[in-house]
């Protein structure tokens, strides 16, 4: 007797457990929906693939689960099927099944002075990984190299880059948003944008390519969706994200975005800045290849982006090894199809 009570005691709590759990993540799910530019709503898009993922493995213990209170357990197992569908329909365009919005450059006739090859990161400030990063630039030899959270330090570290960058731009900054970006190409009309913040930097400049073919490119890192001393306004009309999309929609031919934009794919700026730049994410119908947290193995997501004009296709786009940052470092060769 006493054998059984505890089972059945043991069954109510791991019942209560997961009522509890799915409960919570299908008012997330549904909470999420809120078009607000409040943080913590814009935060809920941020686990996107672990809600998925755990609400999926909640609808498998239930499905097997013996219950008396039959018509209960359907009400909430149709519940948790709701917000995987809700889940999965954003998630859904950065799986390889999903149609790509920038072509695979595969089958194309091209060179390497018609490619532009680019290595961005955030290095995370307080990181001492400077050889690291300087192993890896070695390494795969990228056309230009973006680094983001650099401070003096860093730049002191780095100098060397120099004698194979010759063109650099740079803001280095003790708040965790400095931006350094070194070039193998010439750039020019450089431009130093602070879209909200007079210490967060963005860069606006023209490359030209040894084919005399001449690109514009933004290079951005706006605030986290967190509290913080650098507050972004509610108003969706004065998000940093907002405005360097309004900036963008306004220049002409070949263009590249690159950066920690501090927000996933899927999220609701993210789509605004899509459908206002007409620009194109190169994951969309490739995978997530989720960039941060480098120092988790669950908590995971795309926060670092390429996103390009239709002039170009792809060559190939991957994440790098660990530098002892936050962000793993995000690689990739694009090729120039104009």
């Amino acid at each position: 007797m006493n054998i059984k009570s505890k089972k059945e005691t043991v069954a109510e709590t791991l019942w209560g457990i997961g009522v509890s759990t799915a409960f919570f993540l299908v008012v997330i799910t549904l909470v999420s929906l809120w078009d607000s530019n409040f943080w913590f709503i814009r935060a809920l898009h941020f686990p996107r693939i672990q809600i998925f993922f755990v609400l999926g493995a909640l609808l498998l213990v239930f499905s097997f689960y013996k219950s008396e209170k039959r018509r209960r357990k359907l009400v909430i197992m149709a519940s948790i099927f709701v917000a995987i569908c809700i889940q999965a329909y954003y998630l859904f365009p950065y799986l390889t099944i999903a149609d790509k919005s920038i072509a695979d450059a595969v089958g194309k006739k091209t060179t390497d002075e018609n490619q532009i090859s680019i290595l961005l990161s955030n290095v995370l400030m307080k990181n001492k990984g400077e050889e690291k990063v300087k192993s890896l630039i070695e390494e795969i030899k990228p056309n230009m190299v973006l680094l983001m959270e650099v401070n003096r330090r860093w730049m002191s570290n780095l100098c060397s880059l120099k004698e194979s960058y010759p063109y650099q731009i740079n803001f280095p900054a003790e708040n965790a948003y400095g931006m350094a970006l070194w070039s193998k190409f010439p750039l020019s009309e450089a431009q130093t944008y602070f879209f909200n913040h007079d210490s967060i930097p963005s860069f606006l400049f023209t490359l030209e390519m040894p084919t005399g073919k001449k690109v514009k490119m933004l290079t951005f890192h706006p605030v986290a969706p967190k509290p913080s001393k650098h507050v972004e306004d509610v108003d969706s009309d004065t998000l940093s994200i907002v405005k360097a999309a309004r900036l963008i929609n306004e220049i002409k031919g070949p263009m590249i975005v690159a950066g920690d934009f501090n927000e996933v794919a899927w999220s609701q700026s993210s789509k605004v800045f899509e459908n206002t730049t007409t620009l194109h994410d190169l994951r969309r119908g490739r995978g997530f290849y989720n960039s941060f947290n480098a120092q988790s193995f669950f908590w995971r997501w795309p926060l670092d982006y390429v996103y390009v004009s239709k002039e170009f296709s792809l060559i190939e786009m991957r994440r790098e090894r660990k530098i002892g940052s936050d962000h793993y470092p995000f690689f990739v060769r694009l090729q120039a199809d104009f």
